[in-house]
């Protein structure tokens, strides 16, 4: 005789997860079902609760849309097609340069030239920048043009006169575009709060003194009492008729 009490068998599936104080938290009594007598105690009680798991079918149709079938069941060959690899064309063909070739390359809308000259004791070439800086190899004169990053230097650089149409050391001048008129911003505007104003006059504030005035009218004035004009804000109009305030 076991020492161990019989499994208690369940008429009901365990609770599932609940939402505690923004935290998942799982009975204990559910831990246990699921984590140590498990689906093998369920399958040796009879009546109890051995039901099949079933998957949402939001979940499975996540699932199966994630799925990729990378081979063919008739032949196995991969459907998916290799990947195609495009081989970036040289720009110096013949390798075997002499001395006094020169050598092009565009780089930030900017041209720039290196010559091959003969290395110091006979031996070997230096490549020589405009700037008077001598490289042993092509790669480090064109990292030395893009400012110390790595760079191939049969890529970078190409023969003078293999330029494409179009590539010229001229810069490209811009078109002049005619100045845009700059449109003043009026000094005159009228108030919102049109209180205490008598009827048939309008209450105005000029930016430029900044001070409140009352014209007749609707109409917009075109100078304050001040003389500031309504779209300048210097002395320049005729001082007008109209009553300032305070």
């Amino acid at each position: 005789m076991s020492p161990f009490p019989a499994p208690v068998p369940r008429s009901s599936p365990p609770r599932s997860w609940r939402v505690v104080a923004s935290q998942w938290n799982w009975s204990r009594a559910t831990w246990t079902s699921r984590c140590c007598a498990g689906r093998r105690s369920a399958a040796r009680e009879p009546g109890g609760w051995n039901e099949p798991v079933t998957i949402n079918p939001r979940v499975r149709r996540a699932k199966e849309s994630q799925t990729m079938e990378l081979t063919s069941a008739a032949d196995g060959v991969s459907d998916v097609p290799p990947q195609e690899r495009r081989l970036a064309k040289m720009p110096i063909e013949n390798r075997n340069l002499l001395e006094g070739t020169r050598l092009v390359a565009n780089y930030k809308k900017q041209r720039y030239v290196c010559t091959i000259e003969a290395a110091e004791g006979g031996e070997g070439v230096v490549y020589v920048l405009e700037d008077g800086t001598r490289h042993k190899s092509r790669s480090a004169a064109g990292s030395k043009v893009m400012g110390g990053k790595a760079v191939n230097g049969w890529r970078f650089w190409g023969l003078e006169g293999d330029e494409p149409a179009g590539a010229t050391d001229a810069p490209r001048t811009a078109a002049a575009k005619p100045a845009k008129a700059r449109k003043s911003k009026k000094l005159i505007y009228r108030t919102p709060n049109q209180g205490g104003v008598a009827q048939g006059n309008t209450k105005w504030f000029c930016t430029a003194c900044m001070k409140s005035f009352v014209a007749e009218g609707d109409a917009e004035p075109q100078v304050c009492p001040e003389g500031h004009l309504i779209d300048d804000p210097e002395l320049t109009g005729s001082v007008g008729t109209l009553e300032a305030e305070g």
